[in-house]
């Protein structure tokens, strides 16, 4: 999904995040941006890109989106939203909870004004890395569910929480 981007480096996402005039006018002026974040992905896909485009709804919003990043690092952790529905329930569920937040075509999406961009930029980041984090909620529930079946005493504490 890097075709037609300027691709800015992770120190330029901060001044973006920080509201800098020069990356503010680009967007303004339509110019697609691809901005590597410090955030991983967890596993072998890296770095966390974030896209910023002219929305297809409306082109005077900005589109703030994974480029499909989120599905494709669940999935490489084995949890595939068309497999499985719990995962898939709670994916929808964070979307949906988060305002402006959507999900069409393998990616996870938000459209903003360019006066609410930076607020709207933290609150999407805020919606990945509590989507990203999902693999360990996975875990702990795979454990809980193994220690029931076994009959064996809880001693991580799962149960308390």
């Amino acid at each position: 999904m890097s075709d037609d981007y300027l691709t800015i480096t992770t120190d330029e996402f901060g001044l973006l995040l920080a509201g800098a005039p020069l990356f503010m006018r680009r967007l303004a002026a339509g110019e697609r941006l691809r901005a590597e974040t410090r955030l991983r992905y967890p596993g072998r896909r890296g770095a966390v890109f974030v896209y910023l485009t002219p929305s297809a709804q409306d082109h005077k919003k900005i589109r703030i989106t994974d480029g499909g990043g989120l599905l494709k690092s669940l999935e490489d952790q084995g949890m595939d939203l068309s497999v499985d529905m719990i995962i898939s329930k709670t994916v929808f569920h964070v979307i949906r909870e988060t305002e402006g937040g959507f999900i069409a075509g393998g990616q996870v999406y938000m459209d903003t004004s360019p006066e609410k961009l930076i607020p709207d930029l933290w609150r999407f980041m805020q919606m990945l890395m509590e989507l990203v984090g999902l693999r360990h909620s996975k875990y702990k529930d795979a454990l809980v569910q193994l220690a029931k079946r076994q009959g064996t005493p809880d001693l991580l504490g799962f149960d308390e929480s």
